[in-house]
């Protein structure tokens, strides 16, 4: 299962990007292609971003 952050841990299924909006979709295809060649771990590009990948992971 593919994921931005710590994949094994938090899967995502792929699928559900086809419930979003279009507006959300293209940000989520953009953050994707931020972690596709990235120059830093995704949680890096915002300030505390370990812990918010987390806290929203402790949500699902």
């Amino acid at each position: 299962m593919p994921g931005l952050y710590n994949g094994k841990c938090f899967p995502i299924d792929m699928t559900e990007l086809r419930r979003l909006d279009r507006a959300l979709l293209v940000d989520c295809l953009a953050v994707l292609e931020m972690g596709h060649q990235p120059e830093m771990e995704i949680h890096l590009y915002v300030a505390n971003g370990e812990a918010l990948f987390e806290e929203m992971a402790d949500r699902l």
